[in-house]
């Protein structure tokens, strides 16, 4: 049971060593607040929808992909963030047109407007979260 324990916590402190310093002036730096919306300051590279997901949950303590609304929120306070190419960015919301399937919706920084991408289509990566 001991060693069991033992595992579990070495591999959550090594899934998620960003929360070790969760409160160190370092992180306070990489982050935006925007009202109760939390964003990353840098992206997190250039990847498919599956795997930008998980590089924001392997950040722990509740980032996340944004969804469309926030996203929204993120492209029009872009300048205060800062950091943003002018590329396409993910969100976590799936395409409303039936026709099209496993798409998702995504911002194109540059003018804002919104699209649908397939998730094997490489894009911009952001997190964000609640506070």
């Amino acid at each position: 049971m001991k060693v069991l324990f033992v595992c579990i916590l070495a591999g959550f402190l090594i899934g998620c060593g960003n929360s070790v310093k969760e409160n160190t002036k370092t992180d306070t730096e990489n982050k935006s607040v925007i009202g109760s919306l939390e964003v990353m300051k840098e992206d997190l590279g250039v990847m498919v929808w599956e795997p930008a997901e998980q590089a924001c949950e392997k950040l722990c303590n509740g980032w996340r992909l944004p969804s469309l609304e926030e996203l929204e929120i993120v492209y029009k306070n872009r300048m205060q963030i800062g950091g943003f190419e002018e590329g396409y960015y993910w969100s976590s919301s799936e395409s409303l047109d039936e026709s099209i399937s496993n798409a998702m919706i995504i911002i194109r920084f540059g003018i804002g407007d919104q699209f649908y991408n397939g998730k094997q289509t490489p894009n911009h990566v952001r997190a964000v979260r609640d506070l």
